[in-house]
């Protein structure tokens, strides 16, 4: 996320698991975890009020035994997404790894980028959505 938009700060890590401190807030609703900050990414914006993110990396569960493996639930997508437009500055940009294109409205949204990832776990194929808020 850094190399692809240095100039973008602060940074947001949702769902960021187990990664080390970095140049980023991890957040994510796991307390073994310690995350920076401990919280459900359907409320985003209750924790961030007042913050205006340069760029959000998100890379939920994505499906139901992936939820199950890591010890979480599934999220809502289209709420998770209608939250990173509240919190992002304008022109801020939504990085979202995922199995799945996700929804998002084209009015809040500009598709910046797509990314096929064709290997992963399992032999599942992954994407990169890149979307930047547009005001």
């Amino acid at each position: 996320m850094e190399i692809l938009f240095p100039d973008c700060h602060p940074r947001l890590h949702l769902f960021s698991g187990a990664l080390p401190p970095g140049n980023y807030i991890r957040f994510d609703r796991r307390s073994d975890l310690k995350p920076d900050i401990l919280g459900d990414a359907n409320h985003l914006s209750e924790f961030f009020g007042n913050w205006e993110f340069g760029s959000i990396f998100a890379d939920p569960p994505y499906s139901q035994e992936d939820a199950l493996h890591y010890g979480c639930t599934l999220i809502n997508r289209n709420t998770v997404i209608d939250e990173c437009w509240k919190v992002l500055h304008k022109d801020g940009f939504l990085i979202w790894l995922d199995q799945v294109w996700p929804q998002y409205s084209k009015q809040k949204w500009k598709l910046y980028g797509k990314i096929g990832i064709e290997i992963s776990t399992n032999h599942r194929s992954r994407s990169v959505t890149i979307l930047q808020k547009v005001s």
